[in-house]
């Protein structure tokens, strides 16, 4: 199962208490997180979207997942999707569907890395 958007919150709270200044990634090719959307595999779960661009701070990222609880996303085939605590995350590009889940985070070097699973769906 795919961490939680309030897990991931959670996660990144705690790392950010250690180290107020870190920055954040994915664990693959070193890009970092971008946009949130609502993930083609399943409309009511969140994707976030990945750019191999400049420094992302953790505590930027951590407002953007807060603001996201509550917020009415709109699914690819229509229809609004209000996300809240327990909606899954999933890490995809804007329209795809990989199947690519977020199973934790770790801290290592003022960097906190989202640490990413394929599934076999």
């Amino acid at each position: 199962m795919s961490m939680t958007l309030g897990e991931l919150i959670k996660h990144l709270e705690v790392h950010l208490s250690d180290s107020p200044d870190a920055d954040v990634q994915f664990d693959f090719c070193g890009v970092k997180p971008s946009e949130l959307y609502s993930y083609r595999g399943s409309y009511d779960q969140i994707a976030i979207s990945w750019t191999d661009g400049s420094r992302v701070m953790a505590a930027d990222f951590l407002k953007e997942l807060r603001a996201a609880i509550g917020k009415t996303f709109t699914g690819w085939k229509g229809g609004g999707f209000v996300m809240d605590t327990d909606t899954e995350i999933w890490v995809d590009q804007c329209g795809k569907a990989t199947g690519t889940r977020i199973v934790g985070t770790k801290m290592m070097y003022s960097t906190i890395t989202i640490v990413t699973e394929q599934t076999d769906d």
